[in-house]
């Protein structure tokens, strides 16, 4: 088998711009023959719908028009009715970015204040997050994210004292402040090339941090389930991205020389498993030459579109693929668990009375939807 994947959403330092306050990262796993029958509706569908200049599909651009998005259902419900495995990562970045401040600046080793729940007790963690998701505006996000991916003490001195400012919890402000004198430890463990001793030797600090970099290891053991229980192995296929194809070969490398198969470290957690025996190889490759990686795209486009929808807010704005892909999430996340989301609880509530909104109008898609 093979494993395509590909991402959506602008990675650049400007998180203020509108067209990306989501990283997905889309993985489509399918066999020969499953490519042999799914290929074919794809090809057909670009001959049917593209414009003269166009030479492939541009989902990132067909799942916005009216008239192209169709094409794009005909291609999911090809994946679908073949049987082909589908796993998402969804990234909120904002989440993200305040999700770095419970991480480093409550860490018991490095605090005054030392309590070892920032590190053990993942609910708590996610309510401080959510906290400070909250009272984050674009300007201290976009400082906060240029700080972690190139620590300076200075910088992290500013943004304290600007959190203490917007802050009105007490056990927060706490943490803040004993912070402050183990800025000198934090900085150095953030600017160390190869903090663990480990084959990451070759990966910047700021892409260790990076959505790409923590979304890949979540994507593909979702899949390490679904090749145990096919009894199959699979190739990594990955759409190249230059800045980003050393670090997803250095994480490659890690989890394929694991040799625990497969544990947790929190009930609430994804397990994570060994790659041993599974995945046989990584390759980084174009859709001229890996034309499944159009597959991939087609996914991760789509999905990065309906969330900026979600997250607009204008439920004038849906279309029908839009709502079937709703139907995708669903069926991913009560049938397969292969869907994982990394976002604020207020960003998830809202995605959830947008569905109810649309209810309607899904069930009426999901009544004219064939049971794969």
């Amino acid at each position: 088998m093979k494993i395509y994947i590909d991402e959506a959403g602008n990675t650049g330092d400007d998180l203020t711009r509108e067209e990306q306050p989501f990283f997905v990262l889309a993985a489509v796993m399918v066999d020969d023959e499953q490519l042999s029958q799914i290929l074919p509706v794809a090809q057909q569908q670009f001959a049917s719908h593209k414009e003269k200049e166009e030479t492939e599909i541009k989902a990132k651009s067909w799942s916005k028009a009216a008239k192209k998005a169709p094409a794009l259902q005909v291609i999911e419900e090809k994946i679908l009715e073949c049987h082909g495995d589908i796993a998402i990562v969804i990234v909120e970045k904002r989440f993200m970015v305040a999700a770095m401040i419970v991480e480093y600046f409550f860490d018991h080793y490095y605090n005054d204040k030392p309590d070892p729940k920032w590190v053990n007790n993942k609910r708590e963690k996610i309510k401080a997050v959510n906290y400070f998701y909250d009272k984050l505006d674009d300007r201290l996000t976009v400082k906060l994210w240029a700080a972690f991916r190139n620590p300076e003490q200075a910088a992290f001195e500013e943004i304290i004292v600007e959190l203490l400012q917007i802050n009105d919890n007490s056990e927060f402000k706490e943490l803040l402040t004993g912070a402050i004198p183990h800025l000198p430890k934090i900085v150095n463990v953030l600017s160390r090339d190869n903090p663990h001793g480990t084959v990451l030797d070759e990966v910047s600090p700021g892409t260790m941090r990076s959505a790409n970099f923590s979304a890949f290891h979540a994507l593909i053991n979702m899949l390490i389930p679904r090749c145990i229980m096919k009894e199959q192995t699979a190739e990594i296929v990955f759409d190249s991205v230059p800045q980003f194809n050393v670090a997803y070969k250095r994480l490659f490398d890690i989890f394929t020389n694991m040799k625990v198969r497969g544990y947790v470290f929190d009930p609430d957690e994804l397990p994570v498993y060994s790659w041993r025996g599974i995945t046989t190889q990584f390759i980084t490759a174009d859709s001229r030459q890996e034309p499944g990686l159009q597959l991939a795209d087609v996914i991760a486009s789509s999905v990065n579109s309906l969330m900026l929808k979600v997250h607009k807010g204008d439920l004038s704005k849906f279309i029908e693929f839009d709502l079937f892909n709703i139907l995708i999430l669903k069926l991913l996340a009560d049938c397969n668990k292969t869907i994982h989301y990394v976002v604020s609880g207020n960003f998830y509530k809202h995605y959830l009375q947008t569905v109810c909104e649309l209810g309607p109008k899904i069930e009426e898609i999901k009544s004219r939807t064939p049971r794969k």
